[in-house]
C-alpha cells in the first residue's frame, strides 16, 4: 500500500473537517426545523384551548391543521380532566378532522398496538362504544384493560350484554385485566350489583372468577349477596370462604353474624382470622367467649385478629382480654397483652 504523503493528509484532514462542519450544519437546521414546528403546535394547542369555551370555527380549523401524527396527543392532552360539552366538542373536532375515522380503523387493526391506540383516543374521548365494547373480547390483554377504562365512561350506554362481558373478566387469565375489571366495576357502583350477584350464584362459577367477584361485592355492598355469600362461605376453596367472610361483616345481620362464628373454626386460618375480625367490626359481643378461644390458635394472625376483635366489643371483649392475661396457655395470654397494650397506647 503506497504511503500518503503529508500534503495529501492535510487534504484528507481538510476534507473531514469540511464533512463535519456541513454535518453539524444539518443537524442545528434540523433542530431548528423541529423547534419550529413544536412552537407551532404549541400555539395551536393554545389556541384549541382558547376556543373551547367559544366552539368557534377557528379553533375547528386549527386542531384540522395539526400534523396528522400530533392529532391524537392533541386531542386526548385537551381531553383531559373534562367533560360535559367541552368534552364532546373536541370529540367533534376529532370527527370533522378525520381522527375518529382514523382511531375506528386502528380499533379494528390486525396489529394489536393500533387497536391499543384506537380504543386509547376513544377512551379519551369518551365516545365509541360500537367500536370499543367489542375489544372487551380481544385477544391481547393490554387492549382488554383499556377497553374496560371507557366502559366506565360510557356506564349509561352498556347494555346486559356489555354488563356481562366486563363482569366475565373477572376471572380473565391476565391478572391485569383482572384487576382492570374489578375496577372499572366498583366505579360503576349500583349498576355492577346485578351482574356480580349473578356471578355469585352461579354454581358452575370457577373460583378465580368468584374470588374476585367477591372483591367487587365487598366494595358493592348489596343485600342480593347475602344468600350467596352465605353458601359461598361453605366452598372447597378455602379462598374463596375467606373471600365470603367480608362480605358477609359487611351485609350483618342474625344470619351472617351465626356464620361468622361458625366459621371461626375453619380448617383454614385465613378464614379464622377473617372471621374474628368480622365479628370485631360487627360489633357482635356474643361472640366474645368464642374469639377467647381464638387467642389460643395456633395461627398468629389469628390470634392477633381475635384480640383486636375483643377490644373493639369494649367491656365484655376487655373482660375476656384481661382474664387471658392469666391464661395457662404463654400465647393467649401474650396476645391478651399485647391487645390490651395497643388499647392503652403502649404499643
Amino acid at each position: 500500500m503506497t504511503a500518503l504523503t503529508p500534503d495529501a493528509l492535510v487534504h484528507v484532514a481538510l476534507i473531514e473537517v469540511a464533512l463535519f462542519g456541513v454535518l453539524a450544519v444539518l443537524a442545528l437546521a434540523a433542530r431548528e426545523r423541529a423547534e419550529f414546528r413544536r412552537s407551532r403546535s404549541v400555539r395551536r394547542i393554545g389556541h384549541l384551548q382558547d376556543g373551547l369555551v367559544s366552539g368557534s370555527a377557528r379553533a375547528v380549523h386549527a386542531f384540522g391543521r395539526l400534523p396528522r401524527s400530533q392529532q391524537p396527543g392533541a386531542a386526548a392532552m385537551l381531553a383531559r380532566n373534562l367533560s360535559g360539552a367541552e368534552r364532546r366538542r373536541i370529540a367533534g373536532w376529532a370527527e370533522t378532522s378525520g381522527l375518529l375515522g382514523r382511531a375506528e380503523r386502528w380499533s379494528a387493526s390486525r396489529r394489536w398496538h393500533r387497536r391499543l391506540r384506537g380504543v386509547r383516543l376513544f377512551t379519551a374521548l369518551a365516545v365509541g362504544a360500537d367500536q370499543v365494547l367489542p375489544r372487551l373480547a380481544d385477544g391481547d390483554a393490554r387492549v382488554r384493560v383499556a377497553a374496560t377504562q371507557l366502559a366506565v365512561e360510557l356506564a349509561q350506554e352498556l347494555g346486559d350484554a356489555e354488563l356481562e362481558r366486563l363482569t366475565g373478566l373477572l376471572g380473565d387469565r391476565d391478572p391485569g385485566v383482572r384487576f382492570a375489571a374489578g375496577d372499572a366495576l366498583c366505579r360503576l357502583a349500583q349498576r355492577a350489583v346485578r351482574p356480580i350477584a349473578d356471578v355469585l350464584a352461579d354454581p358452575a362459577a370457577g373460583g378465580p372468577l368468584l374470588r374476585s367477584a367477591l372483591q367487587v361485592a365487598v366494595v358493592v355492598v348489596d343485600p342480593a349477596y347475602l344468600s350467596s355469600a352465605l353458601r359461598l362461605s361453605a366452598h372447597p376453596d378455602p379462598d374463596v370462604r375467606r373471600g365470603a367472610v367480608p362480605v358477609l361483616s359487611h351485609l350483618g345481620g342474625g344470619e351472617a353474624s351465626s356464620r361468622l362464628a361458625v366459621l371461626l373454626d375453619d380448617v383454614d386460618a385465613g378464614v379464622r382470622a377473617a372471621s374474628a375480625e368480622g365479628l370485631g367490626r360487627l360489633g357482635r359481643w356474643q361472640s366474645a367467649a368464642a374469639l377467647g378461644r381464638g387467642l389460643r390458635d395456633p395461627s398468629w394472625d389469628v390470634r392477633r385478629a381475635s384480640g383486636l376483635a375483643l377490644l373493639r366489643l369494649f367491656e365484655p371483649g376487655e373482660l375476656v382480654l384481661l382474664r387471658a392475661l392469666h391464661d395457662h396457655d404463654k400465647f393467649a395470654a401474650d396476645m391478651a397483652r399485647l391487645a390490651l397494650s395497643s388499647r392503652d397506647g403502649h404499643v
